[in-house]
């Protein structure tokens, strides 16, 4: 008998930019992860999900320590698990592993059998940046038994989650991390004891880099472990041709489009080779103390969704995400999907420090008409956003500070932010005055118009440091110095950050968002009061004003000031 159907609202993928060049070989085998929803709400299960929100306003080293088992007993239900095992089968799709407190099931299958499995035409597309892959173009179909039981599915669609976000340009002099530490106050700790996951998603590094970066910045080598997750394509670019694009970024003059005249397809590789580089030597120079976990995933949904929970299972204190894409860019089920992940860091005690993008209040959106958007992961509620600010030598030495913003390459780039158009204001942000998008009059993008008289957005983003690249960090790269810059930059300076403040509690910081917003009224934060993220004459931004604002968050850190915060003391002045 023919199944009876219905359509996974929102799976839909975006593909109008990219261009279709075929379909996949239907014999070709590919695997995919059901995410389940959670067992329905009863008066038990409201009740503990009410105590796993209350754990997460705990202070670091006072909280009731949330397992795994906690979250199967919040999310756990057998029958969608044998509704799953019995689709399967029917379909030909073998069972990889199941989860209970992720809550979900890894399937195999051949494109055939997937096609047939979820109502779909599985196709190639050419992504602008060169590279194919599959995807889809209408919503998927399951049968009508399982709609209560599946609430996203990744895999079938492999469209590059927007590469990594950080450019890079000449810059003189170079950002020691003795400078950073001094500006933004670090606690006199390396970061011992704590575990730093760093999710990449395309490039890798040259252990060489690595070494010469620890000598120069007269810095201890921290110890490093990567994790190389199915499908990562990690592969950095050669030393040789990085040493090449060192040089044309140093010479002050090149553009985008000679970068991409010269590298062609490499030009990618090139990127996400100075991003994870990058991320790698910022977190080791600025906590060298603490081990250093490189998550290799691939740049899809799956990927990221997958990354977020192999920091939890590596037992990661810290994390951080550099990579990121308009939230308008994203299926709806891959956000949820996503998300969810975020939210089991959280209740595990993870932060991950999330780029909140590099093209102002427009964000890295390719979609039109013109509005302002903010970014994902980053616009996440249970995603550290991270934006940036711009350093400026003064000649009397130290620095003064203001919103990033500028041009890179013939193109205008600031530091991310606004409101989600996604997520409602979480209970965090709630006394703060965040615009909403009625303030905004329409000219923000919002996944559902019905929502535009009443919805509040989380605003993004959370906190701020430096990402300009007129005073970019030094890191090394084939070989040579090189300026690392960008709110990708500013991720991983949080995440050593948060590692130091962690041995100075000789306790994991856990999840921070709450305390940071407390932290901030008493003091812990500086405010940026300089400059705006506008991209675009004909849109909407966000002015740098007193107390949080849609450009740096709640401001920069005095480092110390926090830890005084997190062990319960007044902070100087307060």
């Amino acid at each position: 008998m023919r199944e009876s159907r219905k359509p996974v609202s929102g799976s839909a993928t975006k593909h109008e930019a990219h261009e279709p060049v075929g379909r996949p070989d239907h014999h070709h085998q590919l695997r995919v992860v059901v995410v389940l929803n959670p067992q329905e709400k009863t008066r038990e299960t409201a009740a503990h999900h009410a105590k796993l929100r209350r754990r997460l306003r705990a202070r670091p080293g006072k909280k009731i320590k949330t397992t795994h088992h906690d979250l199967h007993r919040l999310r756990h239900d057998p029958t969608h698990f044998e509704m799953v095992t019995a689709f399967a089968q029917r379909h030909d799709l073998t069972i990889m592993s199941q989860s209970t407190h992720r809550h979900d099931v890894t399937l195999s299958g051949s494109v055939a059998s997937l096609n047939r499995a979820f109502g779909t035409e599985l196709e190639h597309f050419r992504h602008p940046s060169g590279h194919t892959y599959h995807g889809h173009r209408h919503n998927l179909e399951l049968p009508a038994e399982l709609h209560g039981a599946v609430d996203a599915v990744l895999g079938l669609d492999a469209a590059p989650a927007l590469r990594s976000c950080a450019l890079q340009t000449g810059a003189q002099p170079l950002l020691r991390p003795e400078e950073i530490e001094a500006h933004y106050h670090f606690p006199n700790t390396s970061g011992a004891g704590q575990r730093i996951a760093l999710l990449t998603f395309g490039g890798g590094f040259h252990e060489s880099d690595r070494v010469l970066q620890a000598r120069a910045c007269s810095r201890p080598l921290p110890t490093l472990q990567r994790v190389r997750l199915p499908d990562a394509t990690d592969q950095p670019l050669s030393e040789q041709d990085l040493a090449f694009v060192v040089a044309m970024f140093s010479d002050g003059t090149t553009t985008m489009a000679d970068v991409v005249e010269k590298l062609g397809a490499r030009v990618t590789q090139a990127m996400d080779t100075l991003e994870c580089t990058m991320d790698v030597q910022l977190a080791g120079s600025l906590a060298p103390g603490a081990h250093l976990l490189v998550i290799e995933a691939p740049n899809t949904p799956l990927g990221y969704y997958e990354a977020i929970h192999a920091a939890t299972d590596q037992k990661a204190t810290i994390a951080s995400l550099s990579w990121g894409g308009s939230e308008s860019e994203w299926s709806a089920t891959s956000l949820r999907a996503i998300h969810r992940g975020l939210e089991t860091a959280a209740h595990l005690d993870l932060t991950i420090c999330c780029a909140s993008g590099d093209r102002g209040s427009a964000n890295q959106g390719i979609a039109t008409p013109l509005l302002t958007r903010v970014g994902f992961p980053a616009s996440s509620p249970f995603a550290l956003a991270c934006g940036g600010t711009a350093l400026r030598r003064v000649p009397e030495g130290g620095f003064t500070e203001q919103v990033w913003s500028g041009m890179m390459y013939g193109t205008a780039m600031a530091t991310g932010g606004g409101v989600s158009g996604v997520y409602p204001r979480p209970w965090y942000q709630r006394p703060l005055d965040t615009p909403s998008h009625r303030d905004l009059g329409g000219g923000a993008w919002l996944e559902s118009d019905r929502r535009k008289a009443t919805f509040r957005g989380r605003g993004v983003p959370d906190v701020a440091a430096n990402a300009d690249p007129s005073t970019g960090y030094l890191i090394h790269a084939g070989g040579l110095p090189c300026p690392g810059s960008g709110t990708s930059a500013a991720a991983p300076v949080w995440a050593a950050l948060l590692a130091r403040i962690g041995e100075s509690l000789a306790a994991p910081p856990g999840w921070v968002h709450h305390h940071l917003y407390r932290a901030a009224a008493a003091g812990a934060f500086r405010e940026i009061v300089g400059g705006d993220n506008r991209t675009d004459p004909g849109l909407a931004g966000f002015d740098a004003t007193a107390g949080w604002n849609g450009c740096v968050g709640l401001g920069v850190p005095h480092g110390e000031h926090l830890v005084a915060y997190f062990r319960g003391e007044a902070t100087p002045g307060n």
